[in-house]
């Protein structure tokens, strides 16, 4: 298509942008990590088992998203010991009060839930997908920040979570 700015200038029309591939991927966080399984086991001990594999299989320089103590304090960052730090999670569904449930799985462990209100549009992209690989991240665990009373850098603990990153194909 052509636009006429004068009559003797000529301009291309931009190309559109394609993001169908957005759509065919989601993010959310995973519900449920606070609760304990069926058998017992307690979720954030799980999670915390997946943060000592993650750090256990890293660089010290990689934890703190490579941040240092001193760049915290510059740059007041609040930056968790895992951040950046990745793991694959895979997905079983289930039904919960009559209703189409997904579990969120780490080496055959449930750690959580797809949230409630993103089942169906989960489900809808599975059942239109020859498959999905999702990738989650930690959040919560150790923090570093800086404590602005005493101007130094703390470390804080908070309840461990996951964030999940979802492509269909």
């Amino acid at each position: 298509m052509l636009f006429r700015k004068k009559k003797k200038d000529v301009i291309e029309a931009p190309q559109p942008v394609d993001l169908s591939h957005l759509e065919r991927q989601m993010m959310f966080d995973v519900a449920g990590v606070t609760f304990d399984n069926e058998d017992g086991t307690d979720r954030q001990d799980i999670i915390k088992g997946i943060r000592n594999e993650l750090v256990s299989d890293c660089e010290r320089s990689d934890l703190y998203g490579g941040y240092t103590a001193k760049e915290i304090k510059e740059d007041d960052v609040e930056i968790t010991e895992t951040d950046g730090l990745d793991f694959g999670v895979d997905f079983r569904m289930y039904e919960f009060k009559g209703a189409p449930a997904v579990y969120v799985l780490y080496d055959d462990q449930i750690i959580g839930n797809v949230p409630k209100e993103d089942v169906p549009r989960f489900l809808q992209l599975l059942a239109e997908s020859s498959s999905c690989t999702a990738t989650a991240y930690l959040t919560g665990g150790k923090m570093k920040r800086l404590n602005w009373e005493s101007d130094k850098v703390e470390t804080i603990e908070l309840t461990y979570g996951c964030e999940v990153f979802v492509k269909f194909s």
